[in-house]
């Protein structure tokens, strides 16, 4: 496809999951932030990403859905690695942070099977989440599509999510490439990560609370 409709493809992918989320969450009482007409509602999301590219494709998920989200709203993001997840403590963690998450998206590349931390983190988080609406995303390369591999990640998915109610909602876009050089620490050592846009360029990933 040529290059100058990639946006729009873009924004189609994303459109499932912003007719969820204004349908499960903007009229489900959430909090706001500002005054009168300026006030905008608060989503707060946790992002669980395979590897950097993969969180680039996150952040480009988030920006569609934010152009075609009304009424006035704001993401409050949490990215997390998916190999902190093989760590039991963080992975304990993590599960108690996202408790009154409004959307978990998993960015995964697609290939191999459903990391074990994650699932596991899946498993550990559904039993204590907190019984209001969340929308629950699971996001691969657009290359993948079709691949056995997606589809043995989304069952093993629908496995652990569905006993509690929650339906998965696949999205599937190009990943961007990695523009920035890698975090130079091993992931199992780094701390959680948060996605900040950055107004004066590409998107940028940056250690939370730094």
């Amino acid at each position: 496809m040529p290059e100058n409709n990639a946006p729009a493809k873009r924004g189609r992918a994303a459109e499932s999951i912003a007719a969820r989320i204004a349908t499960d969450l903007l009229d489900s009482g959430l909090p706001t932030i500002g005054k009168d007409q300026e006030a905008a509602q608060v989503l707060r999301a946790f992002i669980f990403h395979q590897d950097y590219s993969a969180g680039l494709r996150a952040k480009e998920a988030f920006d569609q859905i934010g152009q075609q989200l009304k009424p006035p709203h704001v993401f409050d993001l949490d990215l997390w690695r998916t190999a902190l997840l093989e760590d039991f403590g963080l992975r304990k963690a993590a599960a108690r942070l996202a408790a009154r998450a409004d959307i978990i998206l998993l960015a995964l590349q697609g290939l191999g099977s459903l990391p074990p931390g994650l699932r596991a983190w899946l498993g550990q988080w559904t039993m204590q989440r907190e019984l209001r609406p969340c929308v629950l995303v699971a996001s691969f390369d657009e290359r993948h599509r079709y691949s056995l591999s997606v589809l043995r990640i989304l069952d093993d998915l629908l496995q652990v999510a569905a006993p509690h109610g929650l339906d998965v909602i696949p999205h599937f876009a190009i990943t961007p490439p990695e523009t920035v050089p890698s975090l130079t620490a091993a992931s199992e050592t780094n701390p959680p990560l948060s996605i900040l846009p950055d107004p004066a360029g590409p998107p940028c990933l940056n250690p939370a609370g730094a």
